[in-house]
C-alpha cells in the first residue's frame, strides 16, 4: 500500500468508528476536515505571529539563528485560539477512546518546519515512561495548518509500532517501516503515545509547514508542561471548567487536591497556604492542588 493510502482516511470522519479501528491496528490515523478553513486560518495566523515575536525575543538575547524547526510552546497560556483547540470535541472523544474517560492536557505546542528543514528525531511520545509499560498513557493530536505533503516534510510514522517494544526503535527499523502521514489543511494526525514517528524533511525551497500539537495523558501522570506555574492567573480564571480540568486544576480521586496543602482544623475546614483563608469544606475535594485566591 502506498504511503498516502496507508496514512489517510479518504472521507470526512463524521463516524469515528473507522478512525478507532485504525488506531487499534496501526496506532495512528489521519482524520480529515476536523477544522474549518476559517479555524485553520486563525490558528495559522496566530502561530506565525507568536513565532515571529519569539524569534525576535531570541535575537535580542543573542541566540544563534537555526535552520531547524521552530517550536512555540505552552500554547494554552498564549492564545485563545489554542485554548479552544485543547477542548476540541473530536480530539477529546478519540483521546478518551485511547486513554480512558479521565484526561489531562499533557503538552501543547506548535512547530514551523522551514524550507530545507531536516528530518529526524524518531521517538515515541511517552518516552519518559519506563520501557516495561506497554500500554498507552499519552496520545497526540497534530493539527495540519497547511497541507502536509511528502515534499514539505509531513510526519513520518511507523504503522503498528505501538505493538512493538520501544527498544526495537533504531534508525534502521524506523527507516524500514515508516510511511508519510499526508493530508490537507484542517486534518489531524492522531497517535497512540507508543507509535514511532518523526518530523519529515522539508524539501521545498520557500515553504514553511505549520502544525499545532495537543497531547493528552492519563490523569495520574505528571504533565509535561506545568500549567499551574506557566499560565497567567487571569487566563485560568476565565477558562472553562473543562479546560481547567484538563490543565490539572481539578482533583482526580486522591490526586491533585488541596488536602496536602492545608492543615485541617477539627477535621472540617483548612487553611490555605496562600493567605490563611479558611477553605470551605466542599473545596476540600474540589479545584486545585494549591488553590490561589483568584479561584476562590
Amino acid at each position: 500500500m502506498s504511503d498516502e493510502g496507508r496514512a489517510a482516511l479518504t472521507e470526512p470522519a463524521k463516524d469515528l468508528g473507522p478512525v478507532k479501528e485504525q488506531l487499534r491496528t496501526d496506532g495512528y490515523a489521519v482524520v480529515p476536515d476536523v477544522l474549518t478553513a476559517d479555524e485553520v486560518a486563525a490558528l495559522r495566523s496566530r502561530l506565525v505571529q507568536l513565532a515571529a515575536d519569539e524569534r525576535e525575543a531570541a535575537r535580542a538575547l543573542g541566540a544563534p539563528e537555526s535552520d531547524e524547526a521552530q517550536f512555540v510552546r505552552t500554547l494554552v497560556a498564549k492564545a485563545q485560539e489554542f485554548r479552544d483547540l485543547a477542548v476540541h470535541p473530536t480530539a477529546l472523544e478519540l483521546a478518551r477512546h485511547i486513554l480512558g474517560p479521565d484526561l489531562l492536557l499533557w503538552e501543547a505546542f506548535a512547530n514551523r518546519v522551514p524550507p530545507g528543514g531536516p528530518a529526524g528525531g524518531a521517538h515515541i511520545d511517552q518516552g519518559p515512561m519506563p520501557s516495561d509499560i506497554t500500554w498507552p498513557v499519552v496520545c497526540a493530536f497534530l493539527y495540519m495548518l497547511d497541507d502536509f505533503t511528502d515534499e514539505n516534510g509531513a510526519t513520518f510514522v511507523v504503522p503498528g509500532s505501538h505493538r512493538r517494544h520501544r527498544d526495537e526503535l533504531t534508525p534502521e527499523s524506523f527507516a524500514a517501516g515508516r510511511v508519510t502521514a499526508t493530508g490537507t489543511a484542517g486534518s489531524v494526525i492522531v497517535m497512540d503515545g507508543r507509535v514511532w514517528h518523526s518530523i519529515g524533511k522539508n524539501r521545498t525551497s520557500d515553504f514553511w509547514r505549520h502544525g499545532a500539537l495537543m497531547f493528552y495523558s492519563v490523569p495520574y501522570l505528571r504533565v509535561k508542561e506545568n500549567w499551574a506555574f506557566l499560565t497567567p492567573p487571569e487566563i485560568v480564571q476565565d477558562a472553562s471548567p473543562l479546560l481547567r480540568e484538563l490543565m490539572g486544576f481539578k482533583m482526580w480521586r486522591s490526586l491533585g487536591g488541596p488536602r496536602a496543602d492545608k492543615a485541617f482544623i477539627g477535621g472540617q475546614a483548612g487553611v490555605s497556604s496562600y493567605d490563611g483563608q479558611l477553605l470551605k469544606e466542599d473545596e476540600a475535594s474540589g479545584w486545585g492542588a494549591v488553590r490561589p485566591p483568584w479561584l476562590n
